[in-house]
């Protein structure tokens, strides 16, 4: 039976292509941010409590006080920080899907806003605000991350080059199956840390052998057929049709991740430390996010046959 979703195994390379992003590369996204806060004067960062934790990683490191904040049902943030001089604001791009938000975030914060663009990939816009990618999450790459920078800063190329990653993941999922690699997987992101570094030079020849364009419109394909079946049953707006990682279906049925699995679909849960946090009486709609959402593939392994499968399962399972 074939597999859904997951890490992505190592990619088919073709003819050199060039370059799809333009940006600083740099191991990870947050090494990015890492570069960030090395390259500015940092006294707080504010930024959803919908997140991964480990994205403070590199805030953790330099002891810089954060304050979490609300978001809504549209995943904007219930109100706007006033940032003093020094502060920082960091957004999470959801999905793909808020880049008209992002647009009014950028004409108030300016080079105070962080646009978090690990769910965005194909986002590639110069602009007066930080934003930063990953490239693993889209590819099947052992890691990467491409940084933009306002157009008032001038940050040049890490020198090092990540010489610290795995690839037998990338492998054994084609030669086995997902669960068969999924500890070097793990091993993989073990790696990754903060530190500024280049891209490996493994990542960066196959994403210049990957005709990155062909791919986002798959994805962007993908997530239309999935918001066609999905959408009118959605508590999220996905008429903004995008390029983004999943399509993320927040039904108002709670049900069993693992019957996906049972299906050969691998559904994950973004993010399931959000109950360990401090905050444990606070955020409570986005707990409910994190039990509730159904983060569904659209990447270009499928087509719109794969999509349509996996929506029927997803409609039979919230259904019975």
């Amino acid at each position: 039976m074939r597999e859904y979703g997951g890490y992505i195994e190592l990619e088919s390379v073709g003819n050199q292509c060039s370059e799809y992003h333009s940006g600083i590369r740099t191991k990870c996204g947050r090494a990015s941010l890492n570069y960030i806060l090395e390259s500015v004067e940092v006294k707080k960062i504010y930024l959803p409590y919908y997140c991964c934790i480990r994205v403070l990683d590199p805030v953790w490191d330099k002891a810089i006080p954060y304050e979490f904040l609300e978001i809504d049902q549209n995943l904007e943030l219930k109100e706007l920080p006033k940032l003093a001089a020094g502060e920082y604001l960091i957004y999470v791009n959801f999905f793909g899907m808020k880049e008209e938000y992002i647009s009014k975030l950028g004409n108030e914060f300016k080079d105070q806003l962080i646009i978090d663009n690990t769910q965005a990939y194909f986002f590639k816009k110069q602009t007066e605000y930080w934003h930063f990618n990953s490239c693993r999450k889209f590819f099947g790459v052992p890691d990467g991350s491409y940084l933009y920078m306002p157009h008032s800063y001038k940050l040049s190329q890490p020198t090092k080059i990540n010489s610290e990653y795995k690839v037998e993941h990338l492998y054994k999922r084609i030669l086995y199956n997902a669960p068969a690699g999924y500890q070097d997987y793990n091993a993989n992101e073990m790696l990754l840390d903060h530190r500024i570094e280049d891209m490996s030079s493994f990542s960066r020849y196959h994403l210049q052998h990957i005709d990155q364009d062909a791919l986002a419109a798959k994805r962007l394909s993908n997530f239309q057929v999935a918001h066609s079946i999905l959408g009118n049953s959605n508590r999220f707006d996905t008429s903004a049709i995008n390029a983004g990682l999943y399509y993320p279906f927040f039904p108002s049925v709670l049900v069993d991740k693992k019957r996906f699995f049972q299906r050969n679909i691998f559904i994950s849960t973004l993010w399931g430390d959000l109950f360990e946090r401090p905050q444990t009486d606070q955020f409570s709609f986005e707990k409910e996010i994190s039990t509730y959402l159904i983060p569904i593939p659209i990447d270009h392994r499928y087509n719109a046959a794969d999509i349509e499968h996996i929506c029927s399962v997803v409609l039979e399972i919230i259904n019975t």
